[in-house]
């Protein structure tokens, strides 16, 4: 986790962990459901975060924690 990206050609992905920390602490973090009808793209959350298909598995199961940013990133993704 914590590899930044360009998607479309613009805007940014996850920032480095210890910025992420500082975010976290100020803003919270918010729980996104992954996969399913209801749940953000298993593509957008594995591309985003650079997951490993275990990590992606764990996030299905368990829900994401990603900062509000991340979430509005995620839930606003579409194909390139």
């Amino acid at each position: 986790m914590g590899r930044a990206y360009t998607a479309c050609g613009g805007g940014w992905g996850v920032p480095p962990p210890w910025i992420r920390e500082r975010i976290i602490a100020a803003e919270g973090t918010v729980v996104l459901a992954v996969g399913g009808p209801d749940g953000l793209p298993l593509k957008a959350v594995r591309d985003m975060y650079a997951l490993t298909l275990p990590q992606l598995r764990e996030a299905r199961a368990h829900g994401l924690y990603a900062t509000p940013t991340e979430a509005e990133l995620l839930r606003g993704y579409t194909e390139c």
